[in-house]
């Protein structure tokens, strides 16, 4: 019985430092990186992630620029939209933030899920991503 059990934690062990070390290769690959998406013709989406854990999404559709957190949160990237350029008065208005939840395979990543803040906490929304949008990794910045 202690040999089973003792087999058990060291797989447990095992498994738990391998996720670990995966995520670390992930965190690490996006730091410093462009990801680009083509929306149509001659309009492209494209997220900078910084060293600092900090993001600048520039929309083709809305001709704006977001900015914000981003993290990686159970093996997924984690966006938190504070503002953008064309509103300064969003960043005092904390209910207005975004979070996003993102995929990541390799060098692509989709958008999965929005949370909307709601009394008090994030709560899944209804909004539905179009999944081909597919973000590319582009280049080290």
């Amino acid at each position: 019985m202690k040999g089973i059990l003792l087999v058990v934690i060291i797989v447990s062990l095992f498994d738990h430092c391998n996720l670990r070390e995966k995520k670390k290769v992930e965190i690490i690959d996006i730091f410093g990186t462009t990801w680009e998406c083509s929306i149509a013709d001659g309009c492209i989406n494209r997220y900078e992630f910084k060293d600092d854990s900090t993001f600048l999404f520039f929309s083709c559709e809305m001709e704006d620029v977001y900015f914000g957190d981003y993290y990686f949160k159970d093996g997924n990237l984690m966006i938190l939209e504070k503002g953008y350029a064309a509103d300064t008065n969003l960043m005092s208005n904390f209910t207005e933030w975004k979070l996003y939840k993102l995929e990541i395979k390799g060098d692509t990543f989709k958008h999965v899920l929005k949370f909307d803040w709601v009394n008090g906490k994030w709560e899944p929304s209804s909004f539905k991503f179009d999944q081909s949008y597919l973000y590319h990794k582009s280049k080290e910045i």
